[in-house]
């Protein structure tokens, strides 16, 4: 009995025997010392390293995501610029008079719509393969309205060269 009263506890660790208290203590040491974490506890490297790789793992896949987005709202965009040229097929004459009337207003705004009809009648040549038509009948717009840098600069903003 100890001098408290109570009995001496009995187990390996707390063993008379001076050995196994020493083997037992180097044995929790060196699996420490290896990094065993067999309760599953992380060390602080440990911690910060997941962390970076679910970071970039959560960067990656937005992403991918982002980009995924990004390829369908062009596809659709493109699916519905098409549907657009295909409701103005057989319509080219009467598209080129409304861009001769609008760009006799001589007002931007008019200027503006003058130029983006003429870019579907771009797109529709092109998709037509008749791209010459189109520049021969460009040209002479050009010329007639030279005197007008407003319309003309929006012209070569959008690419409507002769």
């Amino acid at each position: 009995m100890r001098p408290s009263g109570r009995p001496r506890a009995r187990g390996p660790a707390s063993s008379e025997e001076p050995y196994l208290r020493a083997e037992l203590l180097r044995r929790f040491g060196a699996a420490t010392a290896r990094g065993s974490n067999a309760g599953g506890e992380r060390t602080v490297g440990e911690l910060l390293a997941r962390a970076r790789e679910r970071a970039e793992t959560r960067r990656r896949e937005e992403a991918e995501r982002k980009a995924a987005e990004r390829t369908r709202r062009e596809r659709e965009q493109a699916a519905a610029r098409a549907k657009h040229l295909d409701s103005l097929v057989g319509r080219e004459a009467e598209l080129w008079r409304q861009v001769e009337a609008l760009v006799e207003i001589k007002r931007p705004k008019e200027y503006d719509q003058a130029v983006q009809l003429l870019k579907d009648l771009h797109d529709l040549s092109a998709r037509q393969q008749r791209a010459e038509a189109f520049a021969a009948r460009l040209g002479p717009l050009r010329e007639r309205y030279a005197n007008r840098p407003a319309l003309l600069q929006r012209l070569d903003r959008a690419g409507l060269k002769a």
